[in-house]
């Protein structure tokens, strides 16, 4: 006999959707980690998953971990993310509402912050959740999630282009409200708490895996901890290219627990307890290698970012699906020829000196450098004009790399793009 946890998925394309996919790749992960001798499984279609564990004990013990490692990161991510504060209509009539007291100068990651961890608790159990993640209904021109009292969608998730609809999953012009339950916010909490990558100027980062990689279930280990990682980048996406390079330059500081939770033992607020939640979400050594000989072969899993400005209404500027198969190939193949040329830190200089400045926009000619770049990686472009236009641009700028690093670029260029940049 199995347990099983049917979860509905909300509406096709609403940022809602895409952090309940974290949730759920998060409750799986843990699944993973803590039941190695029991059978436990994944099934996923368009409109649906299903969670199998064999016992209800079983159930219980992941929940609540997913739970306190949730609790864990937001936690983290609140000493050094800024964050939106709470809308006054969320704030009096969704977080109020809970019960939980919040100021009036509280954030949204306060808010699900509070919710994890007053009434998480009490609702994130199998027997609770069961009955409310199943249902998902239209009904009095409202889309209510879950059963019993509900509370109306906060700002931040309301997206407008998603606000509208006629029937679940049919896209319309006709407004109507949403509503969710308790335990629906716990779990849209645990997705905020996993995807949330911060407040940058007027705009606020989302983070999530790719919904497709839930029918492949062993992929999930591995987009989880790359979307996590990258939230603790800090880094704005935008334009969309640089950040993705700097994303591949970062992967081992990136999805490696040991290496990331040291990261964030050095740079923010965060004691141990609180560290010892990340490591159900990141992976352990022998898991990286797995993903380090994967991602050579050109196979990463893809997240989706979301980038929302803060203003009247929260606006949706860009969801883009970033595949980091090619880059991450690059960065490795550079990253094992720097070794060889014995310039230990050219992926470092390459990321934190060159990528990063066209992070932002600020510096035009070097975001056509890592344009140009990014397309001789995909095949798109000549690398021996690009390497020379690379090295003469940020020359210019008295960026100076050693000759083991322009080596390792060099045959970085030749292995990734199938020819000789010198014959």
């Amino acid at each position: 006999m199995s347990y099983d946890l049917i979860i509905k998925l909300p509406l096709e394309g609403s940022l809602i959707r895409e952090l309940t996919v974290s949730a759920i790749a998060a409750i799986y992960r843990n699944a993973e980690k803590l039941l190695r001798s029991e059978e436990y499984s994944l099934k996923y279609n368009e409109e649906y998953v299903i969670l199998s564990l064999e016992n209800l004990y079983s159930w219980n013990q992941v929940l609540y971990t997913t739970l306190r490692s949730s609790v864990s990161t937001l936690k983290i991510k609140s000493t050094v993310l800024r964050a939106p504060k709470l809308h006054v209509n969320d704030l009096n009539y969704v977080f109020k509402k809970f019960n939980a007291f919040m100021a009036s100068g509280s954030t949204y990651i306060d808010g699900f912050l509070k919710a994890l961890t007053v009434h998480g608790p009490n609702v994130f159990n199998y027997d609770t959740v069961k009955t409310h993640y199943s249902v998902i209904e239209f009904k009095k021109g409202m889309l209510v999630y879950g059963i019993g009292k509900t509370y109306p969608l906060v700002q931040i998730f309301k997206v407008e282009l998603y606000e509208t609809a006629t029937d679940f999953h049919r896209p319309s012009t006709v407004p109507f409200k949403t509503k969710l339950s308790l335990p629906w916010y716990i779990l849209l909490g645990i997705g905020f708490a996993i995807s949330y990558a911060g407040m940058f100027g007027n705009q606020v980062l989302f983070i999530t895996p790719s919904e497709e990689v839930l029918e492949t279930p062993p992929e999930v280990r591995d987009a989880l901890a790359l979307t996590l990682g990258a939230t603790f980048s800090r880094r704005i996406a935008d334009p969309i290219i640089p950040y993705q390079l700097y994303l591949a330059l970062t992967l081992p500081e990136m999805v490696q627990s040991r290496i990331l939770v040291k990261h964030i033992k050095e740079n923010y607020s965060a004691g141990r307890e609180l560290l010892e939640g990340l490591y159900s979400f990141l992976l352990g050594d022998h898991e990286y290698e797995e993903f380090e000989k994967k991602s050579v072969e050109g196979s990463v899993p893809k997240i989706n970012i979301h980038r929302i400005t803060i203003g009247r209404a929260y606006t949706s500027v860009e969801r883009a699906s970033i595949d980091l198969s090619y880059l991450a190939k690059f960065a490795y193949i550079l990253e094992h020829y720097a070794e060889k040329e014995k310039s230990p830190k050219c992926r470092e200089i390459l990321r934190d000196k060159i990528v990063a400045r066209g992070i932002g926009g600020i510096d035009p000619k070097i975001m056509n450098v890592l344009t140009l770049l990014y397309e001789t990686i995909h095949g798109a472009k000549d690398p021996r004009y690009v390497l020379y236009y690379l090295l003469r641009t940020i020359s210019d700028r008295g960026i100076q790399i050693d000759k083991g690093c322009v080596s390792a670029l060099i045959k970085t260029l030749e292995d990734t793009c199938g020819f000789k940049v010198y014959e």
